[in-house]
């Protein structure tokens, strides 16, 4: 009999100023990734970014366009997880600075290049370097499959 296998959804912004991006990390976890969450029962994408920007940043942003679907596979605590996150291109709406309102999570602005070696998933990350050195973001959303190590 097959088993079961749980699907994590989540959402993720992707702000950038100054040719910085806003990033989140675990204050436990060398690594990085981009500041959102997991969704919640009957509600969608952009009100979850919403909801989280509030709750773990103290901003409201602007939810724009959908940039990239990551499927991604990867081992946590011995265990196979699969999650399909969605990263939108968004800003924030006010000129309040993001800042960490939860114990377990720290936000900074970085450089891509700066963190690469620290991002997961770190192909995600080099196509959207990829992107910002062509100068031109891709007109349509694009699908990137990827597993950690």
């Amino acid at each position: 009999m097959a088993r079961r296998r749980d699907l994590e959804v989540a959402a993720r912004c992707i702000i950038t100023r100054n040719k910085a991006m806003l990033f989140q990390r675990g204050r436990q976890r060398n690594f990085y990734r981009f500041p959102g969450g997991r969704l919640e029962t009957y509600e969608n994408l952009p009100l979850c970014l919403a909801r989280e920007m509030m709750e773990e940043a103290g901003v409201h942003v602007t939810v724009g366009r959908l940039y990239i679907v990551n499927e991604n596979f990867y081992y946590f605590r011995g265990r196979l997880r699969h999650e399909l996150v969605f990263y939108f291109l968004c800003g924030i709406s006010s000129s309040a600075e993001p800042r960490s309102l939860e114990k377990h999570v720290v936000l900074e602005w970085h450089r891509p290049e700066e963190i690469l070696e620290y991002f997961k998933p770190r192909r995600l990350l080099e196509e959207i370097i990829r992107d910002m050195e062509s100068g031109t973001a891709p007109r349509k959303c694009r699908y990137i499959q990827t597993w950690e190590n």
